[in-house]
């Protein structure tokens, strides 16, 4: 007995995937560590996320944010105070270790 299956792509989203070795992401990584003092896991995104469109035209960018994705755009989405405190020191990190820190090529 045999059957089949046709599969049409209705919708195909680009990845956001970013090097280990751009600027951005080291930046980014050494902020999260100075202000939360975790090392941050680096993952493709699933989501729909706007850094896929700067990246196509070869923006580096990132995707990071307060709390984390469980739930994010969806019934009951809520995010802390304190945990949109603790993005706002990151970002703020971020600016400072690419502009000042000696270790980060410019």
């Amino acid at each position: 007995m045999r059957s089949a299956v046709d599969v049409y792509v209705i919708n195909a989203i680009d990845a956001a995937l970013n090097r280990e070795d751009s600027m951005l992401v080291k930046g980014l990584v050494k902020a999260i560590g100075d202000v939360v003092h975790l090392s941050p896991k680096l993952m493709v995104s699933r989501t729909l996320v706007d850094t896929r469109y700067f990246q196509r035209l070869g923006v580096d960018a990132v995707t990071y944010g307060p709390d984390d994705l469980s739930s994010a755009h969806g019934p009951d989405e809520y995010i802390s105070v304190d945990d949109i405190i603790k993005a706002s020191k990151v970002y703020l990190r971020l600016i400072d270790v690419m502009l000042n820190d000696r270790t980060m090529p410019h």
